[in-house]
C-alpha cells in the first residue's frame, strides 16, 4: 500500500515522499526506482543489500540508494522501525549542485553511513515534522515540504562535507536561507529573532528578509509560524494535551493568535483536527 501512494503521489507531481514504518519477518525482492531514496534506521537492524555487498544496518545508520540502482531488503525476527524519503531526480541534482565534491553516485558506493547522536536527533526531528507535514491537505503539504526535504539532505550532506558547506554558507544566499530553514524546522519551539537567524545564516538582516521570500515564499515570521502550527497539529493527532498547553509546547504565548493561525494553515479549528486527525497520521505510520 505504501508503494502504492507513493507511486502516485509522484505522479502527481510530488517531489517528495516520506514514511515510516515499522517491519519484521519481511523480504523485499531486488529491484530500483526512478527517483533517490535513503532510510535512516531508528529501532532493530536489517539486512541490506546494494552494490553486490550485504550490510546490516541499526540504530542511527543512514542507507542511500540513487535512482536505478538495485537493491533488496531482509527484516529480521526482530522489529525495525525507520523513515524512508524518496525524492525525485530534479530535486537531488538542486541539493548535490552544492556540493561539488559529492555526488549521488558515490554516495550509492557507500551506502551505508554511521551518523553522530546529535545528527541522527536533527534528521529524525526533521523527518517527523515532514511526515506530520505530508498528512495534511495536499495543497498545504506541498508549500513548505519540499523546502524542509531539501534542509534534510543538506543536513546531511553538510556532515560529510562540513568545510566546504560552511564556505557555501557565506558565499550563496539560497543555501544560507536553507540552512535557516533547517534551524528553524529543529528549534521552532524557541524565541527565535531575526537577529538570532542572521547571524545563523551569516546573512545581514536586510538580505535575510528579501531572501527568504525569494527562497521560500514565505517571510520569515510566516514560516516560523507555519512550523509551529504544522507541529502543533501532529500533537493535536497523536495526543491527549490540551490544546493550550500544546500551543505554549510549540511556542505561542497567546492563544488567540495560535487558534487563528491553525485555522489558517489546517483549515479547521483544533478541537475539529482532532477528531479526525489520528487516522489520517496513521495512514503513513502504520500500513502494512
Amino acid at each position: 500500500m505504501i508503494t502504492l501512494t507513493r507511486s502516485l503521489s509522484f505522479s502527481a507531481g510530488a517531489e517528495y515522499f516520506l514514511y515510516e514504518d515499522t517491519r519484521r519477518d519481511f523480504t523485499t525482492a531486488s529491484h530500483s526506482h526512478a527517483f533517490y531514496q535513503f532510510y535512516l534506521v531508528l529501532d532493530g537492524s536489517l539486512l541490506h543489500q546494494q552494490n553486490n555487498q550485504h550490510y546490516e544496518p541499526g540504530p542511527r545508520d543512514l542507507i542511500f540508494t540513487p535512482a536505478e540502482v538495485w537493491h533488496a531488503l531482509d527484516f529480521f525476527e526482530r522489529p525495525a522501525r525507520y523513515y524512508c524519503l524518496s525524492f525525485t531526480l530534479s530535486m537531488a541534482a538542486e541539493v548535490f549542485a552544492r556540493f561539488p565534491r559529492l555526488t549521488p553516485e558515490d554516495l550509492g558506493q557507500q551506502c551505508l553511513f554511521h551518523l553522530s547522536v546529535p545528527l541522527a536527533e536533527r534528521l529524525a526531528a526533521l523527518l517527523r515534522l515532514l511526515l506530520s507535514e505530508q498528512a495534511l491537505p495536499y495543497q498545504v503539504s506541498q508549500s513548505s515540504g519540499p523546502l524542509l526535504s531539501k534542509a534534510i539532505l543538506l543536513e546531511f550532506l553538510r556532515s560529510l562535507e562540513p568545510m566546504q558547506d560552511a564556505a557555501l554558507s557565506h558565499s550563496s544566499a539560497e543555501a544560507a536561507v536553507e540552512q535557516c530553514v533547517a534551524y528553524i524546522a529543529a528549534h521552532y519551539a524557541e524565541e527565535l529573532t531575526i537577529d538570532r537567524l542572521a547571524q545563523l545564516c551569516a546573512l545581514s538582516k536586510s538580505d535575510l528578509y528579501r531572501q527568504f521570500p525569494r527562497v521560500t515564499g514565505k517571510t520569515v515570521r510566516r514560516f516560523i509560524s507555519d512550523q509551529r502550527i504544522l507541529a502543533a497539529a501532529q500533537l493535536v493527532g497523536e495526543t491527549d494535551l490540551p490544546i493550550s498547553r500544546i500551543a505554549e509546547r510549540v511556542g505561542y504565548q497567546d492563544f488567540s493568535t495560535f487558534y487563528r493561525n491553525f485555522i489558517r494553515l489546517v483549515g479547521t479549528p483544533p478541537s475539529e483536527y482532532r477528531k479526525r486527525a489520528t487516522p489520517l497520521l496513521e495512514q503513513y505510520s502504520s500500513e502494512p
